[in-house]
């Protein structure tokens, strides 16, 4: 199902190559990959515990993207896609279909999800380079009382 997943066929005609090139930013999501899968997870959750989707479709949902992770990023966009994002949304509708992988984007615009997910992804690093300045600290107080 390549093709064009955000317009579904509102723009005409063949888009010149250099389109593509010039809005994507697909090389440069392989560091979020991981935060959109779980930003689209808690996302599924969400809609489920609002009754806005089954819980049958929420659960399907959850269960496509654990097994996308595996697939791993190199496999998942190893088409042609716009972002990451557009790449997980196009893997999981060819999985389960429209009527059930495209409600995962229900209530939620695409610049929500982008910010979401970098914030993610951001907060996650963030939270490990404390955990090393940490370390960092401990060694070089061990070294200062070293030197009294």
């Amino acid at each position: 199902m390549e093709g064009d997943i955000l317009r579904r066929g509102r723009i005409r005609g063949v888009k010149p190559p250099e389109v593509d090139r010039y809005t994507s930013s697909i090389e440069a999501d392989k560091w979020i990959f991981e935060a959109d899968l779980m930003v689209d997870k808690a996302h599924v959750v969400m809609l489920v515990e609002q009754g806005i989707i089954p819980l049958e479709d929420g659960l399907a949902i959850i269960e496509k993207l654990d097994e996308i992770g595996r697939m791993g990023y190199e496999e998942v966009t190893r088409s042609s896609f716009e972002d990451i994002h557009v790449a997980i949304e196009t893997r999981l509708i060819e999985a389960l279909g429209e009527d059930v992988g495209g409600r995962m984007h229900t209530a939620r615009s695409r610049n929500d999800e982008v910010a979401t997910c970098i914030r993610f992804a951001l907060r996650r690093q963030l939270i490990g380079l404390l955990g090393e300045l940490l370390e960092l600290m401990k060694v070089l107080h061990s070294r200062s009382l070293e030197h009294l």
